[in-house]
């Protein structure tokens, strides 16, 4: 029993130092483990302050400058894999990094190191007490032969990886959109299932087109780091318009759903062509609306859909029913000139049976209607269209009835008012009924022959129905002026004898001749003094209407006086005889008149004249 017991004190000293050497070597190890790191820090920037001492030095040797890269050093100091994936997608793009993303890289990597190293320095276990002292044996018993010390336990070599980013090439993105780039995106680890990602969107502006980028950091837990720059393509995605919504389709015609649909995108411009029908339920013979899926693709693979409503419409049928004026006791025929038209132009044919209402009387004169009602293939019925049908009697017509002219005192009868009128009527003629013309007698018995005026006088005639026409004409009653005949202009010689009704006569057209007695004459010719009289007539018939006529009498000198007075004006005028010359007439000061003489027949002839 005393060997088990004291068995059971070792063990337990060796537990509890175990133990202690346990915490003491984790302590050791980490320590180490962040000097390693801040002598790593230490060193990087110890050597970039000598590179730059050494640089600026002007007492220094001077040595062949290396080119620096800025992202290199960056990568290098945060401590990230530079290497490609050897996956087909690209990782760890930093060559493309702009200065201003490396330092956003640089802060988001120490963010993330500064992560990792608060769960290392604290990973979560209970914190180790120090061991329970023993209590002082009485007297020891006599020491058995001490085993020999275990060696101490040796940290284990930590083994550490890199974390690889994976994203999708070719990423185009639809302008305006809700952007999720961890769906394109795949960061890799062998050590670290929670690599800690960061992903930079601020370079991306989804609201505007073309070539743009984000930047994704992803850090282990060991502080290795990989960085890429994603590049993605902001696509616009295009529009569909339509012409009309919902879409008015006739019933019955052709449906061309493409008609009235266009397209526009804003990088590739008019997309109409790329329009596509999904579907379409449209049934052009049944009135109704349905639907038409469209769909369009611009250059980049971005697909529109839009549905658009289509409304097969049908209206009633139009019904062209015009006035009819009809001839009464003839036959009627209710559909003559009745047409009728479908909402979507289709002639619909007219029958009896569309006659619902007629009340026409062939026989009566009068205004009827008739009432017509049609349908189209469809079944939609067209409204109720009345149409008035107008039966009458036309008058019948009086031909040959004119003004009639006659002289005062002559005798008219009503034969001779009769002669040459007659009449036709429309429905009588076909009938083969006579019309008789008449002339109104009051009228008649009141033109008065021997008084110059205007009569009316009416004529009229009625067909077999009654229907009366009445003409009317003016029936003049006129009187003519006398006529004087053989009053004409004379000339009589010198001395002689002068007789102003001789070969004078007088007619009338109403009176006849008129006694030469009965001439009035104003005679002042003076036979013996030579020279130009007028002789005044005057004439009247029963009717008191006068004519007056004027004569020119012209009484001759002798021919004495006329070669004297002829010479005179000779001498006077001093003519050049055969000679064309053009010569003034000195005693005229207000005209410059030319006078051409050529005098080429004998002086006595000249002088008789």
């Amino acid at each position: 029993m005393k060997i088990q017991k004291k068995i059971t004190k070792k063990s337990l000293y060796v537990a509890l130092g175990v133990l202690v050497c346990t915490g003491v070597i984790a302590t050791v190890a980490i320590g180490m483990q962040s000097g390693q790191e801040q002598s790593q820090s230490s060193k990087v920037s110890t050597e970039t302050s000598s590179d730059r001492t050494f640089e600026s030095s002007d007492d220094a040797i001077k040595l062949p400058k290396k080119k620096k890269d800025i992202a290199k050093d960056t990568l290098k100091k945060y401590d990230v894999d530079s290497k490609k994936s050897p996956k087909k997608s690209t990782s760890n793009s930093t060559a493309e990094l702009t200065l201003q993303e490396l330092r956003a890289v640089a802060r988001v990597i120490t963010k993330q190191k500064e992560d990792q190293q608060k769960l290392l320095t604290n990973p979560g276990l209970p914190k180790p007490t120090d061991p329970i002292k023993p209590n002082k044996p009485e007297k020891p018993n006599k020491p058995e032969k001490p085993n020999k010390p275990e060696k101490p336990v040796e940290p284990p070599v930590v083994i550490e990886s890199t974390p690889t980013i994976n994203y999708q090439e070719g990423i185009v993105l639809v302008k305006n959109s809700l952007f999720d780039p961890y769906r394109y995106i795949q960061v890799n680890d062998t050590l670290d299932p929670n690599v800690s990602i960061y992903i930079d969107t601020t370079g991306l502006n989804m609201s505007e087109v073309g070539n743009q980028s984000f930047i994704v950091i992803a850090t282990n837990k060991f502080g290795k780091s990989a960085v890429a720059k994603i590049p993605v393509f902001v696509a616009s995605k295009p529009e569909i318009y339509l012409s009309e919504d919902p879409i008015q389709q006739v019933i019955g015609h052709s449906f061309d759903a493409l008609a009235y649909i266009r397209a526009e995108d804003e990088i590739d411009g008019d997309v109409t062509a790329n329009i596509t029908v999904l579907n379409s339920t449209v049934n052009v013979e049944v009135e109704g609306v349905y639907s038409v899926d469209y769909s369009v693709v611009n250059s980049t693979g971005i697909q529109t859909v839009a549905s658009a409503a289509v409304q097969v419409v049908n209206g009633p049928p139009a019904i062209n029913v015009p006035t009819v004026h009809h001839e009464i006791n003839q036959a009627f025929d209710p559909l003559l000139g009745v047409t009728a038209t479908s909402f979507n132009g289709t002639t619909i044919p007219v029958t009896t049976e569309n006659v619902l209402e007629n009340t026409v009387d062939i026989t009566t004169e009068g205004t009827y209607k008739v009432v017509y009602q049609v349908q189209d293939q469809y079944g939609k019925q067209s409204e109720k269209v009345e149409r008035s049908v107008v039966v009458e009697n036309e008058a019948p017509v009086i031909h040959g009835t004119k003004n009639i002219t006659i002289h005062v005192g002559s005798s008219i009868t009503e034969a001779d008012l009769l002669n040459g009128v007659t009449a036709t009527d429309r429905e009588d003629d076909k009938l083969g009924l006579p019309l008789v013309v008449s002339i109104d007698k009051e009228l008649f018995a009141a033109i008065n022959t021997n008084e110059v005026g205007q009569y009316p006088l009416s004529y009229s005639t009625t067909d077999s129905m009654g229907k009366t026409t009445t003409k009317t004409i003016i029936v003049q009653v006129v009187n003519d002026k006398p006529v004087i005949h053989g009053a004409n202009d004379i000339e009589i010689e010198l001395s002689s004898s002068f007789d102003p009704l001789a070969g004078v006569t007088v007619t009338d057209t109403e009176d006849g001749a008129i006694p030469t007695n009965q001439i009035q004459v104003t005679n002042n010719v003076n036979t013996s003094v030579a020279g130009v009289y007028d002789v005044i007539y005057q004439v009247s018939d029963r009717q008191g209407q006068m004519t007056t006529l004027t004569r020119k009498v012209t009484v001759l000198p002798k021919k004495e006086q006329q070669f004297e007075r002829g010479f005179q004006e000779i001498l006077i005028e001093e003519p050049k005889f055969v000679s064309e010359k053009k010569v003034a007439n000195e005693e005229s000061h207000k005209k410059s008149e030319e006078l051409t003489l050529k005098l080429e027949t004998p002086l006595e002839l000249v002088l008789e004249k």
